[in-house]
């Protein structure tokens, strides 16, 4: 009884042996909004690939490392809408990926001003929040005077087209949710 005792407890230790030089990969979110960390350990150095796909598969990130036993990265996708989004590490020999199911924390809002593909004096400007929240949007021109200012109320998405014809760019768009959070885009 004692031999099957201690042989099962060796063949234990040799295979957590073998399994703590294989590599590893693992993508984690931290208590950070939107944040995550990306570990891959690998006791063999090399060239590391990562890559941030979104659920159709198409790139949306990709980066290249010289690494020795891995890498350890924060990735901040905030500027991500929420959805399915894949991480994944190669390196040589090893392929690893991860499926994230991407959701704004409380609080955060995503809001982007793109000019109009017929007339480039125009822009939308959409705004998307997990819930309802009055904003400020704020217009400067490139020597900080206000063009435009409108408050409202987001209910979780808002799209409004602004005309700025009458000004001359480059502009910054500001927007300020009720908590004082503030994103600006220039264009």
């Amino acid at each position: 009884m004692k031999s099957t005792m201690l042989l099962l407890m060796l063949s234990w230790a040799v295979h957590f042996h073998a399994a703590a030089d294989e590599p590893t990969f693992k993508v984690f979110k931290i208590s950070e909004a939107n944040a995550y960390r990306v570990i891959y350990a690998n006791p063999a150095s090399g060239v590391i690939k990562l890559e941030i796909m979104n659920d159709r598969r198409q790139t949306l990130y990709q980066s290249v490392y010289h690494a020795t036993r891995g890498i350890k990265l924060p990735l901040d996708l905030s500027e991500l809408q929420d959805g399915k989004y894949y991480v994944s590490i190669r390196d040589g020999k090893n392929f690893f990926e991860q499926e994230i199911d991407h959701v704004h924390e409380t609080g955060d809002f995503i809001f982007h001003a793109t000019p109009l593909a017929g007339d480039p004096k125009k822009y939308l400007i959409s705004v998307i929040t997990p819930f309802h929240t009055s904003i400020t949007l704020s217009v400067y021109d490139c020597n900080g005077k206000t063009l435009h200012q409108q408050h409202s109320t987001v209910r979780k998405q808002n799209a409004l087209v602004l005309n700025l014809a009458k000004f001359t760019g480059p502009f910054v768009f500001e927007l300020t949710d009720a908590t004082g959070k503030k994103r600006a885009v220039w264009r």
